[in-house]
């Protein structure tokens, strides 16, 4: 099954990202399951190498918690894009990225989206 995610929410403010990366996490354990994932919008924020969140919420260092970008590495066998155009309007470049993710263009999304069996939104 091709399955994409969107993540349109950021990394901090409320759960919705976590929730979906968490989502993501576990469809991965399904053999069956191809993974995209989109980060749009705040979304791109996810994957900021080096974001740092306030203490007690997520802590990278401790490995406590679910912060985004542990959640975004776990998912090893997925494809994962960050927005070009969602980067730029946030002042963004490539060398703000994790290493693991690449970056896509809108045109990229549609057409995964086209070829998905399912698409979830967060």
């Amino acid at each position: 099954m091709q399955l994409v995610l969107i993540i349109t929410h950021p990394p901090f403010g409320n759960d919705v990202a976590r929730a979906g990366l968490r989502l993501a996490r576990r469809m991965m354990r399904l053999p069956e399951v191809k993974l995209t994932v989109f980060l749009m919008s705040d979304g791109v924020y996810c994957a900021r190498r080096g974001a740092r969140y306030a203490e007690g919420l997520y802590n990278v260092e401790k490995g406590l918690g679910y912060n985004p970008q542990q959640m975004l590495a776990v998912l090893e066998k997925a494809e994962i894009f960050v927005c070009r155009t969602e980067m730029g309007e946030r002042d963004l470049d490539e060398d703000d990225l994790l290493d693991f993710v690449d970056t896509a263009g809108i045109d990229d999304a549609v057409d995964a989206i086209a070829a998905a069996d399912k698409v979830m939104v967060f």
